[in-house]
């Protein structure tokens, strides 16, 4: 493994423990790490996927994230935190058609 290896591993630890932490035990079937700048993961259940960006600010990604599935259930579509959440980026959803 090379740096890059090892550090999109420890980003997936970091993104594991954000969900559960969440409440979201689980529930994540897939974790997309291709590019290390938009991180996503899918939530078969729910059948949404969530954009989360980088790893920074997991935790608050996920309430935003936690928040917008109550908001959004039986509905499939695409999650976005993966703005700038202490600029003025308000999360969404974007229901699929």
């Amino acid at each position: 493994m090379n740096t890059e290896d090892l550090q999109k591993l420890e980003d997936v630890i970091k993104i594991i423990n954000a969900t559960n932490e969440a409440g979201l035990n689980g529930k994540v079937t897939s974790i997309d790490i291709t590019d290390k700048s938009e991180y996503s993961i899918y939530l078969a259940e729910d059948k949404k996927q969530v954009h989360l960006g980088d790893a920074t600010n997991l935790s608050n990604k996920m309430l935003y994230v936690v928040s917008i599935l109550e908001d959004e259930q039986g509905k499939e579509g695409d999650i976005y935190v993966n703005g700038d959440l202490n600029n003025k980026f308000n999360p969404y959803f974007r229901e699929k058609v």
